[in-house]
């Protein structure tokens, strides 16, 4: 994956509520880092992408009725990311068509990080380095697997949706490297998230 140098994002969301407020959260964690487009109609859509050329278009799959990322592909550069904004069930089939998706119960700091994945920062290569392989989410989505919970599970416990655990889960086996919950296991023991007695 190509790393994204100048970050233009554009927001396509027919909800006002849901659009206001991810831009508003976008603004907060980039600030004038980045430019921002916002998209209300899925008729405006073609005319505003060819003017603004994003890097990364955070849209919700059913925008426009169905969205079809990969006929949006087509339309834009190939170095654009699209991300899946989850503020409603669709199948896992549907989502999994995208680069990373963004749930509407998703903290700051998620964002933050599946930003930072899609800007071509992971943890072979920055913050991770430093020994903090895990952000505190991602911790307890660990602890909620290691003890044995569903995905939904971690999802009421944490009040997040399990698009936003499956988005973890991915970013933590990409992070560490790590595709079975033993080997998971031991590395959150060995690393201290889990105490042995939590383990189920």
């Amino acid at each position: 994956m190509a790393q994204i140098t100048n970050l233009k994002i554009a927001v396509a969301e027919q909800h006002v509520v849901v659009r206001m407020g991810i831009l508003a959260t976008l603004r907060r964690v980039f600030g004038g880092e980045a430019s921002y487009l916002e998209v209300s109609q899925p008729a405006d859509l073609d005319t505003h992408l060819a003017s603004f050329m994003p890097s990364v278009v955070i849209v919700s799959p059913t925008f426009g009725g169905l969205f079809d990322v990969g006929r949006w592909r087509e339309k834009c550069s190939r170095e654009t990311r699209f991300v899946a904004l989850m503020s409603s069930v669709v199948g896992s089939t549907l989502s999994q068509r995208y680069d990373a998706q963004i749930g509407i119960f998703d903290t700051e700091e998620d964002i933050q990080n599946i930003f930072d994945i899609l800007r071509g920062r992971n943890a072979e290569t920055e913050a991770y380095t430093s020994g903090e392989a895990l952000s505190e989410r991602e911790k307890e989505v660990v602890k909620g697997v290691v003890g044995g919970l569903t995905n939904k599970e971690i999802a009421d416990k944490m009040n997040i949706s399990v698009y936003t655990v499956l988005t973890h889960r991915r970013n933590i086996a990409r992070k560490l490297n790590i595709h079975s919950s033993i080997a998971l296991t031991i590395y959150a023991i060995s690393n201290k998230i889990v105490d042995v007695q939590d383990v189920k």
